[in-house]
C-alpha cells in the first residue's frame, strides 16, 4: 500500500502545469521536501488520507488538489455536493475552429477556498492567460461574499452534446474567464443555467467583462450547435461577425448579447 501511495505522490509531482492552475499553489517542491513528504508515508498503513494530505500540505501542496488527486488514484474521489455546467466557446489548437464544449463546475465541501482541475485532465496544458482569468473569477466572486467558507471548486470541461469528458486540454486564452466568473455565481446560489446560452469574455477581479479574439470562429461553432444567444463585452471588436446570421441587444448589465437571427 505504501507504493501506491508514492505512486499516488508521484503523479501529483508529475502534474506541475495542474499545481499552477489553482491559485497560490507552490511551485515544485525541492528534492529535501519531496524526500520528507516520501519519509513520512512510512507509516502507511495507519496513515489515513486525511493525515497523508495534512503531511503533503506541510510541505507546500495545495491542500484540496492533493486531496483530490490522492483519492482519484485510490478509487476513492469525492463527489461533489453541487454541480453547475456552463455553455462555453472555444478554438481548437490544432484546427483553428471554433469548438462548444461543456464547463462543469463542482463544489467540494471541507475545502479552503481553493479552485483547481479535475484530475482526469492532469496532462493539460494551462496557459498563465488562463490561469490569471480563473485567479480573476475567483476573486470576484470571493469579494462578493458568493463563496462559501470550506468550500472548493474542482472544474473539467467536457463534450457539449455527450458529457464526455476531456483528457487533455490546451488552454492558452483567457475568454473562459466570464464563464467561470458568472458559472462560479450560479453554483454557489443555485441559480440554474440556459443550456444555450454561451459566454465569451474576459474577466477583471472587479467583475467586469474584457473583449477577447477569435469570435467569429466562435460564433460559427455557436450556429452549428443550436445555441440561441452568446453574451459578450462591450468592447469586443465584432470584425468579421457577420451581422445577417446575428443580431445583438445591449441591456444594462455592462455586456453585449448577441442572437442569431
Amino acid at each position: 500500500m505504501a507504493a501506491l501511495v508514492q505512486n499516488a505522490w508521484e503523479a501529483v509531482q508529475a502534474a506541475p502545469l495542474l499545481y499552477r492552475a489553482a491559485p497560490d499553489v507552490p511551485r515544485q517542491l525541492s528534492q529535501a521536501q519531496y524526500q520528507a513528504v516520501l519519509q513520512s508515508l512510512n507509516h502507511w498503513p495507519s496513515l489515513s488520507v486525511d493525515t497523508l494530505c495534512t503531511t503533503l500540505a506541510a510541505q507546500g501542496a495545495a491542500v484540496g488538489y492533493v486531496r483530490d488527486m490522492v483519492q482519484h488514484l485510490l478509487d476513492s474521489a469525492p463527489q461533489p455536493q453541487s454541480a453547475l455546467q456552463m455553455t462555453v466557446l472555444v478554438v481548437n489548437p490544432t484546427s483553428e475552429e471554433g469548438e462548444v464544449e461543456k464547463l462543469v463546475l463542482e463544489a467540494l465541501h471541507g475545502g479552503q477556498g481553493d479552485i483547481f482541475p479535475h484530475p482526469w485532465q492532469m496532462g493539460s496544458s494551462l496557459a498563465c492567460a488562463f490561469r490569471k482569468a480563473i485567479r480573476h473569477a475567483q476573486s470576484y466572486i470571493q469579494s462578493q461574499g458568493l463563496w462559501p467558507p470550506q468550500v472548493d471548486v474542482r472544474w473539467w470541461l467536457a463534450q457539449w452534446r455527450n458529457h464526455v469528458r476531456l483528457r487533455t486540454l490546451e488552454l492558452a486564452g483567457d475568454s473562459l474567464g466570464g464563464a467561470f466568473a458568472a458559472g462560479l455565481g450560479c453554483l454557489f446560489e443555485r441559480r440554474p443555467v440556459e443550456r444555450l446560452y454561451a459566454i465569451s469574455a474576459a474577466v477583471k477581479p472587479d467583475g467586469s467583462f474584457c473583449g477577447v479574439g477569435e469570435l467569429p470562429v466562435k460564433l460559427e461553432a455557436a450556429l452549428a450547435a443550436g445555441l440561441t444567444q452568446v453574451i459578450v463585452a462591450r468592447n469586443q471588436d465584432f470584425t468579421g461577425v457577420d451581422p445577417e446570421r446575428w443580431g445583438w441587444d445591449e441591456p444594462e448589465t455592462g455586456v453585449i448579447v448577441l442572437y442569431r437571427r
